[in-house]
């Protein structure tokens, strides 16, 4: 499958890098891991990485860092648990933003949305203890429903 829009590029860069698939391997049904160079490589800080079949060749990879971004325990209530991270460019229109970079992710258990951010993507990356998005304020069900009843 070719990518379309930028909506399809994002799901083929997502299913590439954080589940290991091509588009061969979705239609196919199987998973398999994909790029065991890539992320040799990565374990190199600035090494060069051999382009993955799948991947459109203007895009580069490089490892910045040594370590995460994030590490288990960066705060009081962060716990070890960091699940579906996904990192943004601020938007120029957004008023005092907090970093040039925003880092969101969550806990599996958890009752909000964290937040990291940073004026460079090599860091040094603060914690927003706050969070950003706590399931009471938002429109989640957090409740069974009560018997009889049927939510979606």
């Amino acid at each position: 499958m070719e990518a379309t829009n930028l909506a399809d590029e994002f799901v083929r860069w997502h299913r590439l890098l954080f589940l290991g698939m091509t588009d061969a391997h979705t239609t196919s049904g199987m998973r398999y891991v994909v790029g065991l160079a890539l992320l040799l490589a990565l374990a190199t800080p600035g090494a060069a990485v051999a382009q993955p079949e799948g991947v459109p060749s203007s895009v580069r990879v490089e490892r910045l860092s040594d370590g995460p971004i994030i590490r288990p325990h960066m705060d009081r209530a962060m716990g070890s648990n960091i699940a579906g991270p996904s990192l943004i460019r601020v938007p120029d229109w957004i008023p005092n933003p907090l970093g040039r970079y925003y880092l969101y992710f969550a806990d599996h258990r958890g009752t909000y949305i964290r937040l990291a951010y940073a004026d460079a993507l090599t860091g040094p990356w603060t914690m927003h203890e706050p969070g950003s998005l706590h399931l009471q304020h938002s429109h989640f069900v957090t409740e069974p429903p009560e018997p009889g009843r049927y939510v979606h």
